[in-house]
């Protein structure tokens, strides 16, 4: 969330938020599909908060973005 909130309006790629969770581990555990569950799991946690589901935008074959 912080790496998304530094870069707010721009696009954040996958492997740019991998990088962040996954620390040096990142290449050996990152899939698209497990990235989609972590974006899951903090769209589900803002979504606890009253926080706008729009706010976190999935850019297609890109990456993600926060937007307002």
């Amino acid at each position: 969330l912080k790496l998304l909130i530094e870069n707010k309006s721009n696009i954040v790629t996958f492997e740019e938020v991998a990088k962040i969770y996954w620390n040096e581990e990142w290449n050996n555990k990152y899939s698209l599909y497990s990235l989609a569950k972590v974006i899951e799991k903090l769209r589900k946690t803002m979504k606890e908060n009253k926080v706008p589901l729009n706010y976190l935008l999935t850019v297609r074959k890109r990456g993600y973005m926060l937007y307002d």
